[in-house]
């Protein structure tokens, strides 16, 4: 996961939820505030996270 220093203490959640790599790239921001129960702040800078990610792999 790509490290973002304010939501480091997210990656216990998504082990408890068993949320692979695979999975944690079809995420959106809805999944991560509505189900995981993430605050909006750190869900957009997640989600933000997961599109660098995804552009990164489509390049």
């Amino acid at each position: 996961m790509v490290y973002r220093p304010s939501c480091q203490d997210f990656g216990r959640c998504f082990e408890d939820e068993m949320i692979d790599g695979e999975a944690f790239l079809l995420l959106n921001q809805t999944d991560l505030v509505t189900h995981l129960g993430i605050k909006l702040g750190p869900a957009v800078r997640i989600y933000n996270s997961i599109l660098v990610i995804r552009d990164n792999i489509e390049a």
